[in-house]
This record gives C-alpha cells, sequence and structure tokens, in this order.
C-alpha cells in the first residue's frame, strides 16, 4: 500500500469522524429542546466521532512519520 494511499485513508476518516460528531453534536443540541428525546444514540455517536478522528489522526501521524523516514533515507 502506497504512502500516499494510507495518508489519504486517514484524512478521509477523519473527515468522517468530524461529520459523525457534528451530527451528534446537532442531534443532541436540538433534543434540548424535546423533554421526551432519547440521547443514548447521539451521545454513543459523539464518542464514536471522537474515537474515529483520534484514529484517523493518529494513522495520518504513522504515514507522516514514515515519510520523513523514507527522506532520511534517501538524502
Amino acid at each position: 500500500m502506497a504512502i500516499n494511499s494510507v495518508l489519504s485513508t486517514g484524512v478521509q476518516g477523519l473527515q468522517a469522524g468530524i461529520q459523525r460528531t457534528n451530527q451528534a453534536a446537532g442531534t443532541i443540541a436540538r433534543a434540548g429542546t424535546d423533554e421526551n428525546s432519547d440521547l443514548t444514540t447521539p451521545i454513543v455517536d459523539l464518542k464514536r466521532g471522537e474515537q474515529q478522528v483520534k484514529a484517523s489522526a493518529a494513522v495520518i501521524k504513522a504515514a507522516d512519520e514514515t515519510i520523513g523516514t523514507l527522506i532520511d533515507i534517501k538524502a
């Protein structure tokens, strides 16, 4: 797998995690006006989005470090 592919996958995961977090936060915010709202799913989605962002950031960091190592080897 090429480094660019890994980096691209990390960025896509990061974007998806941010989108999931934003959607969950919006659902939670809208639920503040409805006493009968079940917040279980949006809170879990918020946490899932957080974990997805953290994991994707780790992928991006690993790809960046690999690129740096490859540049050091070439130089």
